[in-house]
């Protein structure tokens, strides 16, 4: 356990804070840690012990939790990952199913508009 600094503490929050005002942009660890103004080092490990994950699965949690309420739109699974930044489907696929525990089409037709 790593004693963090009033500042680093408030450093890592702003990086949290920023990625939660847009969760379906992905932000590369290289820009977060110009954001933040910490080391890589400093950063990766202090967001880990604050939030119990790293800065990649936290951005992937948020991000696919963004994209709910566009599969229940109806919105093509296609379409969902290119706006969440996905490159291909499959990667959005995947990811999505270890957050959710399933499958984007399952999510879809479980969870279809009345």
């Amino acid at each position: 356990m790593m004693a963090l600094s009033y500042r680093q503490k408030q450093a890592i929050l702003r990086v949290k804070n920023y990625m939660d005002a847009s969760p379906l942009k992905r932000r590369s660890i290289s820009e977060l840690v110009t954001y933040s103004g910490l080391s890589k080092s400093l950063l990766t490990s202090g967001f880990r012990e604050r939030y119990g994950e790293t800065i990649h699965g936290y951005q992937n949690r948020k991000c696919i939790l963004a994209t709910e309420d566009l599969l229940r739109q109806g919105m093509l699974i296609k379409t969902v990952a290119i706006t969440a930044g996905f490159k291909k489907q499959g990667n959005f696929t995947r990811t999505f199913t270890a957050v959710m525990g399933i499958t984007p089409s399952q999510y879809q037709a479980e969870n279809k508009p009345h």
